[in-house]
C-alpha cells in the first residue's frame, strides 16, 4: 500500500511519461523472481486404531459380559440402532452392585473417546446407577482402570466424575476421585480419556479439560482394554445406558515433521480459516493438539509457512486427520 504524502508540492506531477516509463522498467526484475512451488505435506503414519459410530447395529467388534451374567436374579441385555449401543442391567439384590459391558480386544491406543448418555437425573430411594468409558488394564490378575461416568442417586443431583481405580483381578480394593462436577451439567456429552497407563492421564468432558496430571501413579499397564458399561443397584426396572461415536488413536496430537524452525503448521479448512496452528521447533517439528475436538477431522488441510508467512508445503487435497497422525513436508 502506498502511503500518502500530505502537502506534497503538486511539482511531481510534472515528471515526465518517460521519466515514470524508466522508474517502472528498473523495478521489473523483482517483479520476475520466481518462488519454489509449495512442497507436499504427506502422511508417514495414520493415529487411527479404531472407530465403531455404535449406530449400524454390527457389535462384532464387541465381546459382552459382566456381574450381571452370573449374579443370582440379575437381569441384563444389549442392542444397537440408529440412536447408538444400548445397555441394559438390573440388580437382582438390593443394595447388589450389578453390572454389564460391551469390551474391545487389546489395543495399542492411548487416547479413547465416546458420547455418553445419562438417561436419569435421579433414582428411586435406596437405588445407585452409573454408565460411563473405563480404560482399564488387559492384565488378568488385576483390575486397574480410569473410569469416566456419569452418576445418579437416589435424591440426586446427578455428576459426572473421573476415578482411578484398583485392586486384584475380581474386585476394586481402592477408588481414588480424581474430578468430580458440581452444578448443573448435560447429561449427555463427550469423554476422551488420554493415558500411558504409567503417571500421565488427560481427561476431556465435553471439549474441556477436566484433569491433567503427569504425576500420577496408575499402575494399569498395557495393552489396555476399553469398556462401555452400565452398573446398578437398581432392583425396580431394568437400567440403561446408550452410547455412540466410540474411537481409539495412538494420541492426541498431530505431528509433522520437515518444516522450517519458528514456521506455522496449521489445520486448515478448504477457504483457509485456521482450526489449529503450532509453532515448529528448531529441529523442524511441530505438534498439533486435536484432543479437544470431535475426531475424526474431515475435509482439512495441513499446511506449513515458513518465518515470513510463506506458504511452503500442504497436503494436496482435503484430508481426514485423526490423533497421532504423523506427516512430513518435502519443498521442491
Amino acid at each position: 500500500m502506498t502511503k500518502s504524502r500530505i502537502g506534497r508540492p503538486r511539482i511531481v506531477l510534472a515528471i515526465s511519461l518517460a521519466a515514470i516509463l524508466l522508474l517502472v522498467s528498473a523495478f521489473v526484475p523483482a517483479t520476475n523472481i520466481i518462488h519454489a512451488a509449495p512442497g507436499d505435506v504427506t502422511q508417514v503414519k495414520s493415529g487411527r486404531v479404531a472407530s465403531d459410530s455404535l449406530t449400524t447395529g454390527n457389535t462384532t467388534s464387541w465381546t459382552f459380559g459382566g456381574e450381571a451374567t452370573i449374579l443370582p436374579g440379575a437381569k441384563f441385555t444389549h442392542s444397537e440402532d440408529a440412536q447408538g449401543l444400548h445397555i441394559g442391567v438390573q440388580a437382582g439384590a438390593p443394595s447388589q452392585w450389578t453390572g454389564f459391558y460391551a469390551v474391545t480386544q487389546n489395543t495399542s491406543a492411548s487416547l479413547f473417546h465416546a458420547f455418553i448418555t445419562l438417561p436419569y437425573t435421579s433414582m428411586p430411594k435406596g437405588e445407585e446407577y452409573n454408565t460411563g468409558l473405563y480404560v482399564q488394564t488387559s492384565n488378568k490378575h488385576m483390575i486397574n482402570y480410569i473410569g469416566c461416568l456419569a452418576v445418579a442417586f437416589d435424591g440426586g443431583p446427578y455428576f459426572w466424575t473421573v476415578n482411578h481405580s484398583f485392586g486384584p483381578a475380581d474386585q476394586t480394593t481402592t477408588i481414588e476421585t480424581l474430578y468430580q462436577s458440581t452444578g448443573t451439567m448435560p447429561l449427555a456429552q463427550d469423554c476422551t480419556i488420554i493415558t500411558n497407563g504409567n503417571n500421565f492421564l488427560k481427561v476431556y468432558l465435553g471439549g474441556q479439560v477436566v484433569v491433567n496430571r503427569d504425576n500420577l501413579t496408575l499402575s494399569i499397564p498395557p495393552p489396555f482394554n476399553a469398556y462401555l458399561e452400565v452398573e446398578t443397584t437398581s432392583t425396580s426396572a431394568m437400567r440403561n445406558g446408550t452410547y455412540t461415536d466410540y474411537y481409539a488413536t495412538l494420541g492426541e496430537d498431530v505431528t509433522v515433521s520437515g518444516a522450517p524452525p519458528g514456521g506455522k503448521v496449521q489445520i486448515e479448512d478448504s477457504s483457509g480459516g485456521v482450526l489449529v496452528s503450532s509453532t515448529a521447533n528448531i529441529t523442524g517439528v511441530a505438534t498439533l493438539n486435536v484432543g479437544q475436538l470431535q475426531l475424526p477431522l474431515s475435509g482439512y488441510f495441513i499446511r506449513v509457512y515458513d518465518v515470513d508467512g510463506t506458504l511452503i508445503g500442504s497436503t494436496p487435497s482435503a484430508v481426514t486427520v485423526w490423533g497421532g497422525d504423523v506427516y512430513t513436508v518435502s519443498t521442491v
